[in-house]
């Protein structure tokens, strides 16, 4: 099995012909379509072997093999230390969308060597990183934020069979970066995908596109809960969106004020890619 067997590309699982947010696939020429909902994916990830397998253990099962057999190896560090794979790749999953900072601190290595390990997980497609949206002319002071690029992966990593087992907290980041990673691939090439921060505050998703003037802030949420804070009114002061959407897992009313868009993930997927 190589990797373009088993991988099935975020934009091709969540493609233009979902209907009612359920995604079609098939194995082979000929096959039946499976259909899935998005959650499914959410939750498998987006290898064929993960996302085809009959039960809900044997996915977990095959993503574990997947990890241990196919996963790169990784440099010494600067003291030529040995990097263990079976703690690095742990740590870096239960530090989920924090900033590249956060991640050097607590794998205790220097910056040299996290950066070389980002690079090979960016070269592998295992990780992204999103840069924060600055105004023209002033330079970020913050690190990017991880994220993993495939969800199934990263449950696996963390142990977690299903995500609505996880804390809110992982849920929520683990959605986040399905939601960006999927929006990112259908908004195409030419997309420039930031995060915007400012103190406590924060955009998950500022997206731009070059040549274009469009601006769009987008907010996700996974939880019943979350309300739409403060911070993201000011975010949206400052960066000028021509739209601000929330990305809304559950289809729940909330809370707001002014033009804001309310969509699920789907929707935003269909609109982008008739662009």
């Amino acid at each position: 099995m190589n990797d373009e067997e088993a991988r099935v590309q975020v934009h091709e699982v969540l493609g233009p012909t979902l209907q009612d947010a359920v995604v079609s696939a098939s194995l082979t020429e000929g096959t039946s379509p499976r259909r899935f909902t998005i959650d499914e994916c959410w939750a498998r990830g987006r290898f064929e072997g993960s996302l085809f397998a009959p039960t809900t253990e044997r996915s977990f099962g095959w993503r574990g093999d997947y990890i241990r057999s196919r996963f790169p190896l990784l440099p010494r560090d600067h003291k030529d230390r040995e990097i263990d794979p079976n703690l690095i790749w742990p740590e870096i999953a239960r530090l989920n969308g924090s900033p590249q900072s956060a991640l050097q601190k607590a794998l205790g290595r220097d910056a040299a060597t996290v950066e070389q390990v980002l690079q090979i997980a960016e070269q592998q497609d295992i990780l992204f990183r999103l840069p924060y949206w600055v105004a023209p002319g002033e330079a970020s002071e913050r690190t990017p934020l991880i994220y993993w690029t495939d969800s199934g992966l990263l449950h696996r990593l963390l142990g977690e069979r299903e995500p609505e087992e996880m804390s809110d907290l992982r849920r929520g980041k683990s959605y986040e970066g399905f939601a960006i990673g999927a929006v990112v691939s259908a908004a195409g090439p030419g997309a420039i995908a930031r995060v915007w921060g400012r103190g406590q505050d924060e955009i998950d998703l500022v997206l731009e596109w070059t040549g274009n003037p469009e601006r769009w802030a987008i907010e996700i949420t996974s939880s019943q809960t979350k309300k739409l804070s403060a911070g993201f009114h000011r975010g949206c002061e400052e960066t000028n969106p021509t739209r601000a959407i929330v990305i809304q897992r559950l289809n729940l009313p909330m809370g707001g004020r002014g033009a804001i868009e309310r969509m699920q993930l789907i929707e935003v997927l269909r609109e982008l890619r008739q662009r």
